[in-house]
C-alpha cells in the first residue's frame, strides 16, 4: 500500500507526533514496509490453527509460596558491609 503525505499527516495528528519534514520520507517508507508485512502475513492460512488469548495457568501448576529465610537474619548482617541493630545502613547518596 502506497502513504501519501495526507495519510502521513493524519496518522502523526492521531499519534499527537510532530514529523519535522526531513523525516517525511522515511516516516512512509517505514508504514509502507510494516503494512507490507502485515499483508504478508494475512496470507497464511490459520482456520485450522486453534485460538489462544494468553498463557494459561492452572492451579496445579503454581507451587505454594512461603516465606523463608534459610540462612537468618544474622548471617545476612554478618555479610552487609555496615549495619545497624536489625537493618542495614546505606550510604546517603541524594544530597
Amino acid at each position: 500500500m502506497k502513504i501519501t503525505d495526507e495519510m502521513l499527516e493524519r496518522v502523526a495528528a492521531l499519534s499527537g507526533l510532530a514529523l519535522p519534514a526531513e523525516k517525511k520520507e522515511k516516516a512512509k517508507k517505514d508504514l509502507e514496509e510494516m503494512l507490507a508485512l502485515s499483508d504478508r502475513l494475512s496470507a497464511f492460512d490459520t482456520a485450522e490453527t486453534a485460538e489462544e488469548t494468553g498463557p494459561v495457568l492452572t492451579l496445579g501448576d503454581l507451587r505454594e509460596d512461603l516465606p523463608e529465610n534459610p540462612d537468618g537474619k544474622e548471617a545476612l548482617l554478618k555479610n552487609a558491609p555496615d549495619s545497624r541493630e536489625e537493618g542495614l545502613t546505606v550510604p546517603k547518596w541524594i544530597s
